[in-house]
């Protein structure tokens, strides 16, 4: 089988390295892929997210099956467009793509199936979502919603003017991310408006409990 991985990271690193130790696989490419998958095959520099040059690629290979290591591309139609071209590709649809690519969508599935989940509010005004930030109280948890955003957070313990906060002190576009015993939230601000994101509270803070600098990852 000839192999295409899709991604440029530690995850495709470990993925390249097993699937070209495999019996059954006669060549392994990444895209764009990085040092370590050049060592278990060959790198092409189409980018992950380019989902018709992924295709194009795979076609022109002669690719049997795409291996997709980070969910962007998944959640740009990935495994949808892989398919139409008749190309197998392990992953989910975009659809079930935006279990992992947007948190509100996966807190909405789980109300919706009455999967136990921390509560949460989504907004997408800002003044609609401040409201709520001084309603609730911090410290709060504020994620962006969509793929590749869960990076990037601070943690406070007032809603004043901390970084991060709606008019905090990191300006807009930043992450804020704060605990304490009974909860924290999330969503995201830029520009003067909510990036669609959720504020979700959740019980507990074991991450205090941790030694060393772990504490304060």
């Amino acid at each position: 089988m000839r192999i295409l991985v899709v991604g440029a990271g530690g995850r495709e690193h470990a993925l390249a390295y097993k699937l070209s130790q495999s019996p059954d696989v006669s060549k392994v490419i990444a895209a764009p892929g990085n040092g370590g998958t050049a060592l278990c095959g060959e790198n092409v520099a189409v980018s992950d997210t380019d989902v018709p040059g992924l295709v194009a690629l795979a076609r022109d290979r002669g690719v049997d099956m795409v291996v997709a290591g980070p969910e962007a591309p998944l959640v740009s139609g990935l495994r949808d467009a892989m398919e139409s071209a008749g190309v197998a590709c392990f992953g989910p649809d975009a659809y079930a793509s935006g279990l992992e690519g947007s948190k509100a969508f996966a807190k909405e599935v789980m109300n919706a199936a009455g999967v136990p989940t921390a509560a949460h509010e989504t907004f997408t005004d800002f003044r609609a979502a401040k409201a709520f930030i001084e309603k609730k109280g911090a410290p709060l948890v504020i994620k962006a919603d969509g793929p590749g955003r869960r990076q990037g957070r601070d943690r406070g313990q007032n809603h004043g003017r901390s970084p991060g906060s709606p008019g905090g002190g990191h300006g807009p576009g930043c992450l804020r991310r704060g605990r304490r015993h009974g909860g924290g939230g999330r969503g995201a601000f830029r520009g003067g408006s909510l990036v669609p994101g959720l504020l979700r509270r959740h019980p507990g803070r074991a991450h205090d409990r941790l030694p060393g600098p772990q504490a304060r990852l």
